[in-house]
């Protein structure tokens, strides 16, 4: 019995190791271990031998072969939820509309000029004006509201491929790959449609005369009174102009009346950073008005660039809450140091009781 196991494990440590013991000329065996390896009789003796790069020892065949990698499924593009580029209108706002991102992953939210909104069947911002009839005065005909240039077009570079824009004169129309597209011309110049070129502003453009202070009310009703002229173009608008770039900070006034019979406390909130009020809350007995301040400071200490502020729509909002009559407070700094403190504590206790007016806030380019 222990003869049989000895010769047993001789007959399998001669299998394990081929390379040891006599062989017929030009057989070859694989590698125990390493498949690019195998063994090759050569005058009655095994040879190790090794297969070129990335070639293995093929059993069957009994010669070296390629690796065949099973090629990799290709990679779906990522999702698109648009097509970029492609704009839709604002269900909410027809002054500004949605248009996709250059990767079709989302939608941004672009602004029309003033005066202007959405039109869907042209995919561009259309400008309007509404005719305003004085109730004492001839009735004032503004301008066309639109021009015969919006729609198709064809390329060209003469008169036919630009045209002006009738209500701003620092901006133009190009005709770009059949449509028209609105250009602007850089700061201190203007379009000259006889030269179809930008030429230095000489005074030649002239806009409606519009004033920079407007009462607020709460009731949206009474909110804008009569001006002096017959019609005002930026109407719910508070405007900024500037000759250097708003270099130098700027302000402009406007109040706010409280016409309930009850006090109440108001709240001045403007989202960008580049605006300061000198009295952003406050409380208001019934009929007392109060003149605010909202500055615009110097463009060298605007967070962004530029062109991230002006010919865009800035919003401010002005918060009105009912306060009981026992508040009665004895100078103006202590109205404003109590109405801080209510404002802080509305925002969790009372936020259905809180009432806003929306301004819209314009800098001129």
């Amino acid at each position: 019995m222990l003869l049989f196991y000895i010769i047993l494990l001789i007959g399998a440590a001669s299998a394990a190791k081929p390379k040891y013991g006599n062989c017929l000329e030009g057989d070859k065996i694989r590698h125990e271990v390493d498949a690019e390896k195998y063994y090759q009789c050569v005058r009655n003796k095994w040879v190790l031998l090794e297969c070129q790069i990335n070639y293995y020892f093929n059993v069957v065949t009994g010669f070296c072969e390629f690796y065949r990698v099973t090629p990799m499924p290709p990679t779906p593009p990522p999702m698109r939820v648009c097509r970029p580029g492609s704009r839709k209108p604002d269900v909410f706002d027809n002054t500004r509309y949605l248009e996709c991102t250059y990767d079709g992953k989302g939608f941004i939210v672009r602004y029309c000029q003033p005066g202007a909104i959405f039109v869907s069947s042209e995919n561009m911002c259309v400008n309007i004006r509404p005719t305003y009839t004085p109730p004492t005065l001839p009735t004032y005909t503004p301008p066309t509201p639109a021009t015969p240039y919006y729609g198709a077009c064809k390329e060209s570079a003469g008169r036919d491929g630009y045209k002006p824009d009738i209500f701003n004169c620092r901006k133009f129309y190009k005709c770009a790959s059949g449509l028209w597209t609105q250009m602007s011309c850089g700061q201190g110049t203007i379009w000259n449609q006889a030269i179809l070129t930008c030429d230095h502003d000489r005074g030649q453009c002239s806009y409606p005369p519009v004033t920079t202070t407007y009462p607020t009310t709460w009731h949206s009703t009474t909110w804008w009174p009569t001006t002096r002229y017959p019609t005002n173009p930026f109407k719910k608008w508070l405007c900024f102009n500037s000759q250097n770039g708003y270099k130098t900070p700027l302000f402009v006034r406007f109040f706010v009346e409280n016409r309930e019979p009850y006090p109440v406390t108001y709240n001045v909130k403007a989202r960008e950073k580049i605006f300061r009020v000198d009295s952003s809350s406050g409380i208001l007995k019934s009929g007392e008005r109060k003149t605010i301040k909202l500055f615009l400071i110097s463009s060298d200490d605007w967070p962004l660039s530029f062109g991230e502020y002006t010919q865009k729509r800035i919003k401010m909002a002005i918060e009105c809450l009912r306060l009981p009559e026992q508040i009665e407070p004895s100078n103006p700094k202590e109205a404003s140091m109590m109405a801080k403190t209510i404002w802080k504590r509305s925002f969790n206790e009372w936020p259905l009781e809180r009432i806003y007016t929306k301004v819209n806030i314009f800098i001129v380019s």
